[in-house]
């Protein structure tokens, strides 16, 4: 099946304070309003939509829920533009780097504490597969002399979700639900971390335990609301609905559109381009 990451819903106490991040620091576009939400994207693509509620609190810090949500960009100079942009307004938010061999990764925390990455990925034929497996891994960095190679002056890119990375509470539940209920592919493993996509891709959702091995299901609070992800044609929809219903997982269908709750009470949606 192919799969895209589509949009990612956070739940916000703040709404103006974090709108500011992702549209003036970030550089992303206001595509819908209502009361006490916004979306925000790129031209057509949503990637971000922000809904405001004041009664949430955060979870514990070891809860299972959003790790990072990962904004890819087409191009290095864009990238270094809107690093330089957070560094100069925001540099408390930087959290570090990493040369990952497929991409280059930044990473952040939004001012509600939400896990930001943004990355660049590098040349796809470069990438080394062994037996079904991507190389990954976590190089030096430094983001200083990286702004300084790459910037330019308003440089055009595209920017999309390109992958979503969640906390949860055991490893082998998750790849009992993601790989053997949703049909995604493993493409990296570790004993405290899976990775997965469609089989082509180095990962559209990262799995980990870090911070919250044991997690039980999340209550409802702020951080992660939802997670979309987006299938090429509806015989791979059918299939994925198939699935569930031979797997006896609860879900919540609307026309194109399925809702699921993964194992954490991690809300996950699916839905045809």
């Amino acid at each position: 099946m192919k799969i895209e990451v589509g949009v990612v819903e956070l739940h916000v106490k703040d709404l103006d304070l974090m709108r500011h991040f992702y549209e003036e620091l970030i550089g992303l576009k206001e595509m819908d309003s209502k009361k006490n939400e916004v979306t925000l994207g790129y031209e057509d693509r949503p990637i971000v939509r922000l809904v405001q509620d004041k009664s949430l609190t955060l979870d514990e810090s070891r809860s299972a829920g959003l790790y990072h949500l990962a904004i890819l960009f087409d191009n290095q100079s864009k990238l270094a533009q809107t690093l330089v942009r957070i560094l100069q307004n925001k540099p408390q938010l930087y959290q570090g780097s990493a040369d990952h061999l497929v991409s280059e990764a930044f990473y952040f925390a939004d001012p509600e504490g939400n896990g930001v990455e943004l990355y660049f990925d590098k040349d796809s034929s470069k990438w080394i597969w062994i037996n079904g497996r991507v190389a990954m891994d976590s190089l030096h960095l430094d983001v200083m002399d990286y702004t300084r190679r790459h910037i330019e002056n308003n440089p055009e890119s595209k920017t999309k979700l390109g992958h979503i990375h969640l906390k949860v509470g055991a490893i082998d539940e998750a790849r009992q639900f993601y790989v053997d209920v949703l049909g995604f592919k493993i493409t990296a493993e570790m004993p405290s971390a899976l990775f997965v996509s469609d089989g082509k891709y180095h990962h559209h959702v990262g799995i980990n335990v870090w911070e919250s091995m044991g997690a039980g299901p999340r209550s409802n609070a702020l951080g992660l609301k939802s997670v979309e992800f987006v299938l090429e044609t509806t015989d791979d929809f059918e299939r994925l609905v198939e699935r569930l219903s031979t797997a006896n997982v609860e879900y919540d269908r609307l026309d194109e559109l399925v809702k699921i709750m993964d194992p954490w009470r991690n809300e996950i949606r699916f839905k045809i381009k």
